[in-house]
């Protein structure tokens, strides 16, 4: 239930901008907006502490340049936050969705996409 709550707020958050109301969450809003793009080269696909699944390439868990989306089942607009164990909050605007996983570790080593592609469904 709390996981929810969060969820709605991230989601109302990034879907006005930063602002809530008349108030802005962050004072400063072009970091806002800055944060929902690549924040460097090495790694199209991290922003400023989010995950966007929206690049041509992406660093893989082990290191690795990969071409592609983060999450190719995933759409291209998600934004993520990734955590241990496959702990996620992505939020896709278009849809006015939020996905919040928390649990342990899954055995399946592409759970994430796998996820994804069970929701498409």
């Amino acid at each position: 239930e709390r996981s929810r709550g969060l969820g709605d707020v991230y989601k109302r958050q990034i879907l006005n901008g930063g602002e809530v109301g008349t108030k802005h969450v962050i004072s400063d809003i072009d970091f806002f907006d800055d944060t929902f793009i690549k924040s460097q080269n090495m790694n199209e696909a991290y922003g400023y502490l989010w995950w966007l699944n929206n690049s041509k390439t992406h660093m893989t868990w082990e290191k690795e340049l990969s071409s592609g989306n983060l999450f190719s089942y995933a759409p291209e607009e998600a934004i993520l936050a990734l955590g241990l164990g496959s702990r996620v909050l992505a939020i896709v605007p278009s849809e006015e969705l939020v996905l919040v996983r928390l649990g342990s570790f899954p055995d399946d080593k592409n759970f994430n996409n796998n996820l994804w592609d069970y929701l498409q469904k």
